[in-house]
């Protein structure tokens, strides 16, 4: 008997739900911190971020001010920004399923 939930867009929805439910690990920030294209999406997420939650932050508010050899302002970056679909999305987009 063949199980609703076996197919493989069905699969690929649930990841991709779980992501937007939980948020992303420290393994995958790091992932998204170390790409290329992060510094043209980092400014508008925390822009996003700060509109949305009006909260305090203590990262930098552009990303070449971001100093990757400082893990605890990374750790930061990571905590703060880990569930924000914006984020997610990005991951998704370009690290998961990346269009060639």
């Amino acid at each position: 008997e063949k199980s609703e939930y076996s197919h493989p867009d069905v699969a690929i929805l649930y990841t991709i739900l779980s992501y937007y439910q939980h948020g992303l690990s420290d393994q995958m920030m790091d992932q998204i911190i170390k790409h290329k294209s992060i510094e043209v999406y980092y400014n508008a997420w925390l822009r996003r971020l700060l509109a949305d939650t009006n909260i305090d932050v203590d990262i930098p508010a552009e990303w070449k001010y971001v100093n990757l050899a400082d893990s605890e302002q990374c750790r930061k970056i990571t905590n703060l920004l880990h569930k924000c679909i914006l984020v997610v999305n990005f991951y998704l987009n370009f690290i998961v399923f990346p269009t060639y």
